[in-house]
């Protein structure tokens, strides 16, 4: 897949809603920021208020979110309610996920993350050449990435419909999970560990 932009992720989820053929309505945040409340209170009518509201939602969207279609998506879903008489989708603010945990990571961890993202995969042997560390050592990192479930398994073939992570197998290369993707180089940013 090409990158996507902010412009593209509304047109790919609203495009894929519009299908549905129910209308949606985006409703007021609990709590607006000054700059929103003020366009809105400028806004005329409520189709204008629509894509005031529609405009700073995706924006919010993709800030979270950033290219990781999977986890828009997510979101996407957590933020639709439809209305009793079925009309229309009701669409809410929603409070991101928290990955206030990997705050706690050592720079071993965070290392070993940046490893997995540069490469793609990992397996433990190539993790301990990669950062000049013991194999147990190595295995050790991975685990608890596995134990954080941040890394899964890359298996051949169709990929599993349910991830359960029992424990580090030293042949397997592991990748960061597609859902945590955009969280981790967040994390990563903030140590100053990728830019």
């Amino acid at each position: 897949l090409e990158p996507i932009d902010r412009p593209g992720l509304e047109r790919l989820i609203m495009q894929r809603h519009r299908r549905s053929g129910v209308p949606v309505e985006f409703l007021e945040p609990p709590d607006p920021s000054p700059l929103l409340r003020r366009r809105l209170r400028t806004a005329i009518g409520s189709e204008q208020k629509q894509r005031v509201l529609r405009e700073a939602w995706f924006d919010r969207l993709f800030a979270l979110t950033g290219q990781d279609i999977m986890m828009a998506l997510f979101y996407w879903i957590r933020a639709v309610e439809m209305t009793e008489s079925e009309d229309r989708l009701l669409i809410h603010w929603f409070s991101p996920i928290r990955f206030d945990f990997l705050a706690g990571f050592s720079m071993d961890q965070a290392f070993a993350l940046q490893a997995i993202l540069e490469r793609g995969l990992l397996t433990v042997e190539q993790h301990a050449e990669t950062n000049l560390i013991s194999r147990q050592e190595s295995h050790r990192i991975m685990e608890s990435l596995g134990n954080a479930m941040l890394i899964e398994p890359v298996v051949d073939g169709p990929s599993p419909t349910r991830f359960d992570y029992s424990a580090i197998h030293g042949e397997t290369a592991y990748r960061i999970r597609p859902l945590v993707v955009h969280p981790v180089i967040r994390f990563l940013r903030d140590r100053n560990i990728v830019h």
